[in-house]
Order: C-alpha cells, then structure tokens, then sequence
C-alpha cells in the first residue's frame, strides 16, 4: 500500500501521460483542515458510508476519513462510495474517491469504479472529465481486460455528451462500442436520440430508435412522443408511430395528439382519419386544441363529411 499522504500525486495511469482538463489538490488528511471527527478508527464498511456521506470536498476530509479505516477497502467498495457520491450530485468527493483510491490504497480503477466516476460527472454536466476518465480506461484496458468498458460506461459516457451538447462525440462512441461488440441497452438509445434531438438531427434520431429495434429493445412511450413531436414531416412521424406500434409501446395521449397534429400538417384526409381511428381504438382522450387544429385542415383539404363520419363512429368523450 502505498504511504497514505500521497495525496497529490495525480491520476495514475493516465494514456500517453495526459493529465484530466481539471486537477483538484487535495489538503493533507493530517493538515489543520481536517476535523477531530476523521481521526476516530472506522472498522467496517457501514461504519465508512456514514463518515463518508458527511466528509466535505476540498478541505481533506474525504482523505483523513479513509485513512481511519482498520480494514482493506476492495474496489468495490470505492464503487459503492463514488455511486453514493454521484446520488448525492457531490462530484467533487467523487473524483477525490477516484483519485484516494489509487494513492492512499494502491488500488487501480476497473471498469466498475470508472464507470461510477464517469456517471458521476456525467449527472454534473461535466462532458471533459467523462471524457477523459473513459479513454483512461481504455488505456488500461490495453493491459488489464478488467478494465474494459461495457455497456455502462459507454451509456455513461453517452449521457454526458448528450448533455453537454455534443452531438457528434456521442455518435464517435456509439461507433465505438458497435465495434467493440459491446450491446447497447435503452439508456445507450435514450441518450443517443436525445443527443440527435439537442442538435436538430432529427432523421439520425429516427434512424437509431430502427438501430434499437434491431437490437430487440422497446423505447420508453416518453422517447417516441419527443421525436414524433419534434418530426420534420408527416411520413418521419408516421414511421415513429409505426416504430412504436411495432415495438408494442401503448401510445399515450400525447402520443396520439402530437400524431394527429403531424398529420393535420400532411395535406392529406387519410391520415387524419387513419390516426383519429388509432385513438379510438385506444380510448384515449384528445385535446380540444387538436380537435380545432384537426377541423381546419380537413375544412381545407374539403374532408368536413369525411370527418363527421369518422368522429359519428369514435367513442363518445374522445376529445376534452
């Protein structure tokens, strides 16, 4: 084990020597900064949790706490803590965690503990240093296949690029874990449209909700009214409609209105009629506002009989 006041050394095994976009130094866990409170021995995992969930960031605490511990923490301990930190929203302590783990007890990150971290910075919008702590892993990994990402840490990674409005980045890595044969999962899929709908990529949204049907997985009911809403044209938002039904997703009455509004804007009385029967079948109920937008596209396109008989066949109540 290393000496448990090494403390400002850095992140170890960094690739090609990089160093992360931010440095934090971390006091001594001896210094005066450090509270009466850290020195009292902490003997069992609960025991540190508690200490840990009240240590403050930047002032030594988070150090002079784990240098009270009687036992050896493993990774997954440091895991279990970052994931805690990351609950928390305290991203500070996490990467101090991070970095404690490697200096004061000699343990190097794995996949676990670096997609915790990553998450972390993810949830804090901080896209750079998820960046940088992902192609750290991947540098280790080269050497220790323990390391490797996996599902989490590339939707981790995703999430953070999303967030930060990096809509190219996040389809760089999503390329990245195809060829690592790495299977995406819906957090992946979630991120990556909200991505494509951050940057106004909408017809690259609709391609990776096929993307995720291929891979055999149902979006969230929230995932397709986003992008139905937000379809350039009709026929893109009937494919997402159509995606949906296939997915068997239960279209909500968002769904259903954003769909019907879509279709109002077609310039065609069939697929006004073919989603207001879609709602019937569904008993779902619409919006008076839907319903006036509905009335004068069809007064336009001269479908008003064609439309009083399909709202004759609906349930009663339809539209509120």
């Amino acid at each position: 084990m290393q000496s448990r006041e090494a403390l400002n050394a850095g992140t170890s095994g960094s690739p090609e020597g990089a160093q992360p976009p931010l440095r934090y130094a971390f006091p001594s866990a001896r210094g005066p900064t450090s509270h009466n409170r850290s020195s009292a021995l902490i003997k069992d995992m609960d025991a540190l949790k508690q200490r840990m969930a009240t240590a403050k960031a930047g002032t030594g605490e988070v150090a002079a706490v784990l240098s009270s511990v009687t036992f050896q923490p493993r990774a997954a301990a440091f895991t279990s803590l970052i994931q805690a930190t990351s609950k928390a929203k305290a991203t500070e302590k996490a990467l101090e965690l991070f970095q404690c783990m490697q200096d004061i007890f000699g343990i190097p990150p794995n996949t676990f503990s670096s997609s915790a971290l990553i998450s972390a910075l993810a949830k804090s919008g901080q896209w750079e240093l998820a960046e940088f702590y992902f192609h750290d892993l991947v540098a280790r990994s080269s050497n220790d296949p323990r390391s490797r990402p996996n599902t989490v840490t590339f939707s981790a990674l995703l999430n953070a690029y999303e967030k930060g409005g990096q809509f190219e980045k996040a389809l760089k890595v999503f390329q990245q874990q195809l060829d690592a044969k790495v299977d995406p999962d819906l957090i992946t899929f979630g991120s990556l449209v909200s991505a494509c709908e951050r940057a106004g990529q909408l017809e690259t949204a609709i391609a990776m909700l096929d993307v995720m049907h291929n891979f055999g997985l149902s979006g969230t009911q929230q995932m397709y009214n986003a992008v139905i809403a937000a379809a350039p044209d009709w026929n893109s938002a009937l494919e997402v409609f159509l995606g949906m039904q296939c997915a068997m997703v239960e279209p909500t009455v968002q769904t259903l209105n954003s769909t019907l509004t879509q279709a109002a804007g077609s310039g065609s009385m069939q697929p006004i009629l073919d989603v207001l029967l879609a709602a019937g079948q569904c008993h779902a109920s619409l919006t008076a506002s839907t319903l006036a937008a509905v009335r004068r596209a069809t007064t336009a396109l001269g479908g008003d009989r064609q439309l009083a008989h399909v709202l004759s066949s609906l349930p009663s109540g339809l539209f509120k």
